[in-house]
């Protein structure tokens, strides 16, 4: 539970504030639904859609939203990733949360995708996040914001994505377009303090990793992604410390 009393709820608080007010969404993989239903009490979207990937997962989230009739505006369907969504939803934003880059992915490379229009899309990755800036950029998404948040000591990432590049998406004088993948283009611009206590953190975990008796394919990749944190932190806004 967050501070709020809502399971994951300074989670799912970062996904609400990317959704443009007026919005219609599709949720996939709603879980407890509660993203939809925050959504459309404070107004911000005029219409959400929640999915689950089987029927008997659907089941589950009816149970958790109880007995309070659905309003008009909020649809429940099953099916795997886009599936149960159709253009004729005329949805303005996507919110994919709570699973893995590399699924994220995959249900993003469906066809349907393209079908469904130019949604801006609202991510939250379990890891991996350069898997899933990658696929962006290589798919013409263009990264608008991102936020990291630290949960119970545990470092969160969200961002939100639109279509169409319109400027370079991984320019930075210090830092490779791969080390923009790892940090994120726009969190090593931020001045965050939170970015650089996260960044502190890899280090010092990649030091023990890469340390004096580490051997093996893993002692070298650890060594590379030493040098990377390293380099990192020396390109982060000297107003974050």
């Amino acid at each position: 539970m967050s501070r709020d009393g809502t399971p994951g709820g300074d989670r799912i608080r970062a996904l609400v504030e990317m959704v443009p007010a007026g919005s219609r969404v599709a949720d996939i993989g709603s879980d407890h639904g509660l993203l939809p239903r925050i959504l459309l009490a404070e107004g911000r979207a005029s219409f959400c859609i929640a999915t689950e990937i089987t029927p008997a997962a659907l089941d589950r989230l009816v149970n958790r939203i109880g007995d309070h009739p659905l309003p008009a505006n909020f649809e429940l369907r099953a099916g795997n990733g886009l599936a149960p969504l159709r253009p004729s939803d005329r949805l303005d934003v996507l919110v994919l949360a709570g699973m893995g880059a590399r699924t994220q992915v995959d249900i993003l490379s469906a066809p349907l995708r393209i079908d469904l229009g130019n949604c801006r899309l609202i991510l939250q990755p379990q890891g991996e996040p350069a898997v899933l800036r990658r696929w962006l950029v290589g798919n013409r998404y263009r990264i608008v914001e991102e936020r990291l948040l630290q949960v119970s000591g545990v470092f969160h990432l969200a961002l939100a994505a639109v279509p169409g590049i319109l400027e370079p998406p991984v320019d930075h004088p210090a830092l490779t377009e791969a080390d923009l993948m790892v940090a994120g283009p726009l969190l090593v611009r931020s001045g965050e303090p939170l970015v650089r206590k996260y960044w502190e953190i890899q280090l010092r975990r990649l030091k023990r990793l890469s340390g004096p008796g580490t051997r093996g394919p893993g002692g070298r990749q650890a060594a590379r992604d030493r040098e990377q944190a390293e380099r990192v932190l020396e390109a982060l806004p000297s107003d974050a410390l």
